[in-house]
């Protein structure tokens, strides 16, 4: 039983600490409210899900050991998650939901193939807790980390969706956008920073 909850432990502090996908979904929850986040964070969940499966099944040994993949998702990962927090910082400070706008489920699915922290979290836990080729307790490990995932990044977007009241006024909106911005870049920064030894 302590095998599981260490594996409870580990995904709990990779899901709930502040990274991307949940600084991205609380901004994306204030901008287009709870309801509209939902497809985009089951698109976060889904796609570490198959991250983690494939890590499993042997991608993950095979990526950390080719050098130059793992510099260039250093260097490209960051570079785009930078980009994303110029566009959180600089962001007009209104509520807006344009259909053709708001994130999707497949921007939730492809962003995990670019972000440091998944494939960090997703390689680490599977490395610690040997799951490469034990498909039971690997299967137990992804189910575990996928729902806590899933409710990490709700709980980001639904924190986002309910300060929209006090963020209507433009100044302190204005204020938050640049806060999100700047907190992303510093967890970009600070994944870099991880990612060097690669």
């Amino acid at each position: 039983m302590s095998f599981y909850f260490a594996m409870f432990m580990y995904s709990i502090s990779m899901a709930i600490t502040p990274g991307p996908n949940n600084l991205i979904s609380m901004a994306a929850g204030v901008r287009y409210g709870f309801k509209n986040v939902l497809p985009f964070v089951s698109g976060i969940t889904c796609g570490f899900g198959i991250l983690s499966l494939a890590s499993g099944l042997g991608l993950g040994q095979i990526a950390t050991g080719n050098t130059t993949f793992m510099k260039i998702l250093g260097y490209g990962g960051t570079a785009i998650i930078c980009y994303l927090a110029f566009k959180i910082a600089t962001s007009k400070p209104e509520i807006v939901i344009n259909e053709n706008d708001k994130p999707k489920f497949i921007h939730g699915v492809i962003f995990q193939c670019i972000n440091p922290k998944a494939w960090v979290g997703s390689i680490a836990g599977i490395s610690a807790f040997n799951l490469v080729g034990n498909y039971e307790q690997l299967s137990i490990y992804i189910i575990m980390y996928c729902a806590l995932v899933f409710m990490s990044v709700s709980i980001w977007a639904y924190g986002g969706s309910i300060i929209v009241e006090y963020l209507s006024d433009r100044r302190r909106h204005r204020i938050f956008n640049i806060i999100m911005g700047m907190s992303l870049f510093v967890v970009a920064l600070y994944l870099f920073y991880m990612q060097s030894g690669f």
